[in-house]
């Protein structure tokens, strides 16, 4: 058994949430803030809970960000804030998981200063960032997930600059 097998079957067992934001900019101490989250919770590699949310970032979404994602003023316009509850439900939902993301210290940065805003703190957060590794398994490539999903023949469900 190779290296790499042994390595994937431990990851098997371990319990992640992968996840994404969309979000207002691209700095969250700039005033940046989340527009969509999406948590998927996967269990001995089955996906076992969902979270899903959008929030009213409390100004216009800049046209320019909604050129990119689609997020419209209207789409949030009877969201939630993001709020304490909200925050307090996104860190029961990680619990004790590994955090899996793609650019993980952009979605991380943004999560993390959203919860700080609202005197909510987290520790011993452990995430995998799944853009390094395509860096470093393919450098001087382009590793976007559009790119991954080309180089290993995915098929695109739903719209990748979404959060789900």
């Amino acid at each position: 058994m190779s290296l790499f097998s042994l390595f994937s079957q431990s990851l098997a067992r371990e319990k992640f949430v992968f996840f994404d934001v969309e979000t207002t900019g691209l700095f969250p101490l700039c005033n940046g803030k989340i527009l969509e989250i999406a948590m998927l919770k996967v269990e001995n590699g089955e996906i076992t809970d969902k979270l899903e949310l959008m929030f009213n970032p409390g100004y216009a979404i800049p046209e320019e960000i909604t050129n990119i994602n689609g997020i419209t003023d209207e789409m949030v316009a009877q969201s939630p804030l993001f709020s304490n509850e909200l925050g307090n439900e996104i860190v029961k939902f990680i619990d004790d998981t590994i955090l899996v993301a793609h650019n993980a210290a952009f979605d991380l940065g943004f999560l993390s200063t959203e919860l700080a805003r609202k005197g909510i703190t987290f520790e011993g957060w452990s995430a995998i960032d799944t853009l390094k590794i395509a860096t470093s398994v393919f450098p001087g490539q382009k590793n976007k997930l559009e790119s991954l999903m080309k180089r290993y023949n995915i098929e695109q469900v739903g719209d990748l600059h979404r959060a789900l």
